[in-house]
């Protein structure tokens, strides 16, 4: 008799810290969850994903200059789509924290 498990993980990007700044520029986060069976990893499967309200608004401030925020959207990898990467985020300073667009 053989018993199969179904386990769910749940990752919220609530913000992003820069500690130091190696490149100012865009950056996205990758992600991938995996468990070791003796030898061989066993990938998660991404089959949800959302976005926050603030993220859905116009990628435009008040004053219409472009924010750099969202420019690359989130999406799963190419290769094998086991691993989520987030939406594109500017980062221009150091210790500068990314809290609403991740």
């Amino acid at each position: 008799m053989s018993i199969n498990v179904f386990k769910e993980f749940f990752i919220h990007y609530h913000c992003f810290r820069n500690i130091d700044l190696l490149n100012q520029g865009l950056y996205q986060i990758r992600s991938r969850i995996y468990y070791l069976d003796k030898t061989t990893k066993n990938y998660a499967l991404p089959y949800f994903c959302c976005e926050s309200k603030e993220a859905e608004e116009n990628p435009k401030t008040d004053d219409s200059t472009f924010r750099a925020h969202n420019i690359i959207s989130s999406h799963l990898g190419k290769e094998n789509q086991t691993e989520f990467i987030t939406k594109s985020f500017l980062i221009r300073y150091s210790d500068e924290e990314v809290r609403e667009y991740i």
